[in-house]
């Protein structure tokens, strides 16, 4: 038992940077989105069936001359 103490002792920085990375990670994981879904249902080639998409913010769109 002091052999685990001793080696706690002296790793302590290393330990506490192996679990903050574990635990980030383990957060960000039950953060990310379970599945990617677009929210509307499209076919190629036929028209839009929806009402209009309206960014919620503006956005420059530029083109060549």
């Amino acid at each position: 038992m002091k052999r685990f103490f001793l080696f706690f002792s002296r790793n302590l920085k290393k330990i506490r940077i192996i679990s903050l990375f574990v635990l980030t990670t383990v957060i960000i994981l039950l953060l990310y989105p379970r599945e990617g879904r677009f929210g509307f249902e499209f076919q190629r080639g036929a028209p839009w069936m929806h009402e209009e998409l309206i960014a919620t913010f503006n956005f420059p769109i530029y083109k060549y001359d």
